[in-house]
């Protein structure tokens, strides 16, 4: 939570300045010229990796225990190495046009069959069981990065109209907002398996931010994906922030974001910077 000295400062200095002049303050109490802020959902303000390895273990040592000839760190690595396979392919492919087209389950069901497959373990049958309990252990275990209800809170104190943009399924993002902690904090949640449309096509900005009552350029995207938010959001006419929490290189050709972070924490300077 938001010490009392910060929420005393920001106060005393935003009050300074009247709401016409300019958007909301930072977290230094600056005035900046936006009005709203936008929010991808997955590995910006959920860490979803960890809620990935968290599931796929849970299975994994479910498995072998009725395949035990199958060593636990052997059927992890395995799932792994197909998982980011097929996974990069999927961010490839051209993004769903349906509703039914995120939905999770068919891409969660070819990763385990091919790893179960690689594993030498024939239990085709029970595929769609295995899968449903993967989900469900991963949604359970998705939580919010340790910084990042604080600042989003604070975003929302200080005026921002705030809204989140995910690509994926209702079944599965709606519980990570809730869990989260975001869903009291946001005026809008745009879920691309809602909408029938995902980042980074224009569509599903456009509508979040009509929701908002904001214009694009009094409004500033965050999120780690360069192709679907950074990408998106410039196309649309937004800001966009790269949140870059491993410090990866950006690939060769890649979308330039208009400010780099590693942490939601560095986020309000990055929005008085722009």
């Amino acid at each position: 939570m938001p010490s009392a000295n910060l929420r005393e400062t920001r106060i005393t200095r935003c009050a300074s300045h009247p709401p016409t002049v300019s958007g909301p303050c930072d977290d230094v109490g600056v005035r900046t010229r936006f009005d709203a802020v936008t929010l991808d959902l997955d590995g910006t303000l959920i860490d979803d990796a960890a809620a990935t390895a968290n599931a796929t273990l849970s299975l994994a040592r479910f498995l072998t225990g009725t395949h035990p000839a199958v060593p636990e760190d052997r059927l992890v690595r395995l799932h792994d190495e197909v998982h980011a396979r097929m996974w990069a392919e999927a961010l490839a492919a051209p993004p769903p046009t349906t509703p039914q087209g995120w939905d999770p389950a068919p891409l969660v069901g070819r990763i385990w069959g091919a790893t179960l497959r690689a594993a030498r373990i024939e239990i085709d049958h029970q595929l769609p069981g295995l899968v449903e309990r993967w989900l469900t252990d991963y949604t359970g275990a998705c939580r919010a990065y340790p910084e990042a209800p604080a600042v989003v809170e604070d975003l929302a104190r200080d005026g921002y109209r705030l809204g989140i943009i995910t690509n994926g399924a209702p079944r599965v993002q709606w519980p990570k907002v809730r869990q989260g902690g975001f869903a009291p904090l946001v005026s809008h949640v745009s879920i691309a398996g809602e909408a029938g449309f995902g980042k980074p096509h224009p569509r599903i900005f456009d509508s979040t931010l009509d929701s908002l009552g904001v214009p694009p350029e009094r409004a500033v995207h965050v999120g780690d994906s360069l192709a679907a938010d950074i990408a998106g959001a410039r196309m649309f006419g937004m800001k966009a922030v790269w949140i870059n929490r491993n410090g990866a290189a950006a690939p060769r050709g890649a979308p330039a974001a208009d400010a780099v972070i590693t942490s939601m924490a560095e986020l309000p300077r990055a929005l008085a910077s722009l």
